[in-house]
């Protein structure tokens, strides 16, 4: 049996105020099994149900849009109004049926949003359209339409909780609103919103305040952009120091960003765990727990990850 300070990947982990029956986390993968209003169907409940069934201890939802405005996706999963909650009480009941919980992502797209999607404008902190892509050129949110955003992530936050979520995640990585605020190369503001981390402190305030105590609230990050002009490691783990990480329970650690996605999506030529000396240094220096995605491809790698102390 693993001693506490070097716990096993089987070992049970509490956090704030649910249990996690081990180590495995589900990370938010992209699957696009919801219907065109962001419902989930049965084949996403079947999905993360036999994910569950599996063993894990956590499945999260993939990135789920907290309106309109911030769907990326035809068939992406929505948490922008009350019309999503039997889908998504459908998918609790299949992760619970089988012992696991179920984490709902929370998400906004911003600038890299297709309007022939959304069929609206994108948004973003500033008009700069994310060029790899060939995004377009998105409005800037004034400070009361900021104001209107966040207060979509905190309902969408209750939302989730109310359809059977026990775990909230907020997604700061991969070049979406929260990292267009983040970034340098794509905000240029210059109003209190040029503080990197502004707008990502008043979504985790008002997120925290729509949950409640006891619900654990992870924060997804970008270790590194992997792009000219975009934040390095060691200017990302700067920012994210500033933020109010005292609401967060997890910081959940990945890479890259639109642009970069061989970060996000690594292939099999990168070493398996590539961010572990980089999750070492999150956990030391934030004093949180951390989650990291990223060439994860066995229970051998797991468990290495889990007993050195990186995750």
């Amino acid at each position: 049996m693993a001693s506490q300070h070097h716990p096993s990947l089987g070992s049970p982990l509490r956090v704030r105020g649910v249990q996690l029956r081990n180590r495995v986390v589900g990370a938010p993968m992209e699957r696009n099994y919801s219907d065109l209003a962001g419902r989930a169907t049965p084949r996403y409940a079947a999905y993360l149900g036999a994910r569950a069934a599996g063993g894990a201890a956590l499945l999260f939802t993939e990135a789920s849009y907290v309106r309109q405005d911030s769907k990326a996706r035809l068939h992406q999963a929505g948490m922008h109004d009350d019309s999503v909650l039997p889908g998504l009480r459908s998918v609790a009941a299949a992760v619970h049926e089988h012992g696991a919980l179920l984490g709902v992502e929370l998400n906004h797209a911003g600038r890299v949003v297709p309007s022939a999607v959304s069929q609206q404008v994108p948004v973003g902190p500033s008009p700069v359209a994310c060029t790899e892509i060939g995004g377009e050129v998105p409005h800037e949110l004034s400070p009361s339409e900021i104001d209107r955003v966040v207060v979509a992530y905190a309902d969408a936050a209750r939302r989730a909780v109310q359809g059977g979520a026990d775990v909230i995640a907020v997604h700061g990585a991969h070049g979406y609103l929260i990292g267009q605020f983040v970034s340098p190369r794509s905000n240029r503001r210059t109003d209190r919103y040029a503080e990197p981390t502004r707008f990502l402190d008043e979504v985790v305030v008002a997120v925290r305040d729509a949950v409640g105590a006891d619900v654990p609230l992870f924060l997804r990050w970008s270790a590194f952009e992997g792009l000219p002009g975009g934040l390095d490691a060691d200017a990302s783990l700067r920012t994210l120091l500033r933020a109010r990480l005292d609401l967060v329970d997890v910081v959940d650690l990945s890479a890259g960003t639109y642009g970069a996605g061989h970060w996000i999506t690594p292939s099999g030529e990168v070493e398996e765990g590539y961010l572990s000396t980089l999750a070492r240094r999150y956990r030391h220096e934030t004093g949180r727990l951390v989650s990291m995605a990223g060439r994860i491809t066995s229970p051998r790698v797991a468990q290495r990850l889990v007993e050195d102390g990186d995750t």
